[in-house]
Parts: structure tokens; sequence; C-alpha cells
């Protein structure tokens, strides 16, 4: 069962770790080797996201690529026409030797360079330089 979930990526390296009853939206998401996804993720989203190799999940990790066109106020997203805008989904990039804690959630338009770390919790909302842990609501280096 697992190669046949594996196959509707993108892209899906060697090594990868995950559970199959995670939340994905497969054919938009590009995976590297030696990934692990702990349980409870959910990935989703029109925007594409791409994952690098040596890449750790820890439990409970949102990546949510996509928005809706929020900019008219008033009106309810019923009454809104117009509910994509191009910057509403913006890619998700996510390089090698990434380290994400648990129930982190990663926004669109999000660039998490090399060797980063996300500590548990935190939302990432713009890109987080190579090397540096960031945690808090937005996350921030520490």
């Amino acid at each position: 069962m697992c190669f046949f979930i594996k196959s509707l990526f993108r892209r899906c390296g060697k090594g990868l770790r995950f559970y199959p009853h995670d939340v994905f939206s497969y054919s938009n998401i590009s995976i590297g080797d030696n990934v692990t996804i702990a349980r409870g993720a959910h990935f989703t989203g029109i925007s594409v996201i791409e994952i690098g190799n040596n890449v750790v999940f820890e439990p409970d990790v949102f990546i949510l690529g996509g928005d809706h066109n929020t900019t008219q106020i008033g009106k309810t997203m019923y009454e809104v026409r117009n509910w994509k805008l191009p910057e509403n989904d913006k890619p998700i990039i996510i390089e090698d030797n990434v380290y994400v804690g648990a129930r982190a959630i990663i926004l669109k338009g999000t660039v998490l360079h090399a060797g980063c770390k996300i500590m548990p919790g935190s939302v990432v909302t713009g890109d987080v330089s190579s090397n540096v842990v960031v945690a808090g609501i937005p996350a921030k280096p520490v």
C-alpha cells in the first residue's frame, strides 16, 4: 500500500518514512531522499511544496500552501468573485537538512533554507535563513 501512496506524490525520493493516514495534496508535493514525516502531518494546498533531502518533521506539522483572496473587507467569502489572486499560491520550499518541530505551521511563500530548525509550535510566515533556529508566532530567530 505504501508503494502505491508514494507514487501519488509529484516526486518521491528514497527512504521516505511517513504514515499513510496523514493528509497530503500529493500531486503538488516533491520529496527528496531520507525524509521523515511523523504522525499527524497535514501538507495541503494548491501551491507547490518542495521538500529537500534529510528533512525531519515531528508530529502534527501543518504545511498550508495557498490561500484565498481576503482583500475585500466586509464581504463574506461567498460574495467574493475572485477567490484566488496570483499572490495567494506562492510555493513553499524546504531545503536540505531542515528540522521542523511538533505542531509547527508553515505558510505559503516560505523558504526554509538548509540546516534551519523550526521549534515546536512555531508559525512560519516568511523565509528562514540557513542554520538559524526560529520559534514563536510568528517565528523569529532565537
